[in-house]
């Protein structure tokens, strides 16, 4: 698997397919696989004592009732932490088992250290250990992980995440051209026709999240969207004869 197939948009699980299982686990990231998904996001955050976890929020009030935050945790603490009761929190180490190359994955970094490369250099020692390189995209909101990523992983395929509520989204073009991502992930609002036209000119591909009404979805197709970032999959994969296999 990797980024480059011609099939468009690519179908990406939002945090896994949630319909029947909880965001971010292994399970759902298993049901995104047996619905025959391209892909799959995910978000990644450093524990206390500096191993990578599938995690999305900085603490565990929403999905744990629980006031701790998981970076200053350590991994023994977190892997006795039971989310709604009964999904727990799976390592990168297990993503990565349970993936292998069946499926496109995004990784998002959540964590960013401003003075340290330890989530990066972290996730490039896992992504070497399991030999995946051309089926992983590691995406980010803050520009800082993925201007690293350049530096010290050049041909791994970087996502620059934006949203029109963020500052840094009026300087994008002058942070894009330190990031030079293979992708823009923006939000559903930002996106037009002539949006998608012009990251198209400049080479790069556009990823949009997250989509999750049909009649966008299939705007999105027609203006050449590139990815689909969403919490239903099944419902574009229903539709999947108007995707473009060229």
């Amino acid at each position: 698997m990797n980024w480059e197939i011609s099939k468009r948009p690519l179908i990406l699980a939002h945090r896994g397919f949630t319909k029947n299982h909880l965001e971010n686990t292994l399970e759902a990231v298993d049901e995104a696989i047996r619905l025959h998904a391209d892909g799959v996001e995910v978000d990644l955050r450093l524990t206390a004592d500096e191993e990578l976890v599938v995690y999305h929020d900085a603490d565990l009030l929403r999905l744990a009732e629980m006031p701790q935050q998981i970076e200053k945790m350590p991994l023994s603490e977190i892997r006795g932490v039971r989310l709604k009761g009964r999904y727990k929190i799976p390592t990168l180490s297990e993503l990565l088992d349970l993936v292998g190359d069946k499926i496109l994955l995004n990784l998002e970094i959540k964590t960013v250290r401003l003075l340290s490369k330890t989530v990066e250099l972290k996730l490039l020692d896992e992504l070497q250990r399991f030999q995946l390189h051309e089926s992983i995209l590691i995406s980010s909101f803050h520009p800082l992980p993925l201007i690293r990523l350049k530096k010290i992983a050049p041909t791994l395929k970087r996502g620059y995440l934006v949203c029109e509520k963020y500052f840094q989204t009026r300087y994008r073009p002058l942070i894009s051209s330190f990031i030079k991502p293979f992708s823009l992930n923006p939000s559903t609002p930002m996106i037009t026709e002539e949006f998608v036209k012009k990251a198209h000119q400049k080479g790069q591909k556009i990823f949009s999240w997250n989509v999750n009404d049909l009649h966008a979805m299939m705007e999105f197709v027609r203006w050449g969207v590139d990815g689909i970032f969403t919490d239903k999959p099944d419902l574009l994969l229903t539709h999947g004869s108007q995707r473009d296999s060229s």
